[in-house]
């Protein structure tokens, strides 16, 4: 029995980390053509779509595998044990910043047309983007601080060598609870937001019928497309945010439970660049499909996101 739970985790992990490398690259393989990199100088939105994509991917060719590797109760000294749990905070809550950094560029941009016009510049975009790094690898190194040293038994058991108290704080607290917050609000706000707006303009009554359709379906997309992107998110993190409330309440103890839940969170890398960028436009969902069937195309001239 244990050992075919233990290959049901395996099956898993593998699943997950193969469609976070593969989604994740397909998105870079188009975003970072020579014929489309210079949209990174104008567009913000174009410029987190591609930090989103380049940090999930890193989370599918190192964390991942990496979490694996804490789940064998390896590696067997302090430095590497610490190092490692350390390096697996940092890029995953580097993912939820990238998350937070890009629902907020859109949340500016619906609500705030005129500021985000005149103040979210690359430049900016991209300034924030250092920082998220900066705070998420901060986070790690504060999650491993006041260690107990290796256990007895030599393994890597996280919650016998990093303050539980801390660890916790930073991985439930901050890490799920606080973020994935953060995100639910923001998109809610575009979606009140865009739905408002639409509203408004189906009553403007010197738009052009055709136009006032087309801008309102412009803004239910974009309201849906971040909708999706917050549940997948939430529905991704809620499992696993429930059980750790519950294991640090109630001492729960199930290692098998905990690393399902886990994957079953990591599995928003796999889809959230991808469904932000299949969804950004028709033209860009069109080369996604090119580059998969490895056709040559004309560049892409991505409709302008506001």
């Amino acid at each position: 029995m244990g050992s075919s739970l233990s290959m049901t985790t395996v099956a898993l992990a593998s699943v997950v980390i193969v469609a976070t490398i593969f989604g994740n690259s397909l998105v870079l393989g188009v975003l970072l053509r020579p014929r489309n990199r210079s949209r990174h100088r104008t567009s913000p939105t174009y410029l987190l779509i591609t930090n989103l994509a380049t940090v999930d991917l890193f989370n599918g060719l190192l964390t991942m595998p990496l979490v694996v590797t804490l789940a064998s109760r390896r590696p067997r000294n302090l430095f590497g044990c610490t190092l490692t749990v350390a390096i697996t905070i940092g890029l995953t809550n580097a993912s939820s910043l990238g998350f937070v950094l890009l629902a907020l560029e859109r949340f500016l941009a619906v609500t705030f047309p005129f500021f985000y016009q005149s103040h979210v510049t690359p430049r900016r975009t991209l300034g924030g983007v250092l920082v998220s790094y900066a705070a998420a690898f901060v986070n790690g190194g504060v999650a491993i601080s006041g260690n107990f040293g290796m256990p007895p038994s030599g393994l890597c058991v996280v919650y016998q060598i990093i303050n539980p108290a801390v660890y916790l704080y930073n991985t439930l607290v901050y890490g799920q609870i606080f973020l994935l917050g953060l995100i639910v609000i923001l998109c809610t706000g575009i979606f009140v937001v865009a739905l408002k707006q639409s509203r408004k303009i189906r009553k403007q009554e010197n738009l052009n019928s055709n136009e006032a359709s087309s801008q309102t379906l412009s803004e239910i997309r974009l309201a849906q497309r971040c909708f999706l992107m917050a549940s997948v998110f939430a529905l991704a993190h809620l499992p696993d945010t429930i059980f750790s409330i519950m294991a640090a309440t109630m001492r729960l103890q199930c290692d098998l439970c905990r690393s399902l839940l886990y994957w079953i969170t990591l599995l928003s890398s796999a889809l959230n660049p991808l469904l932000f960028a299949y969804g950004s436009s028709k033209e860009l969902r069109g080369e996604m499909i090119r580059v998969l069937c490895c056709r040559k195309n004309n560049s892409v001239d991505q409709e302008p996101i506001q």
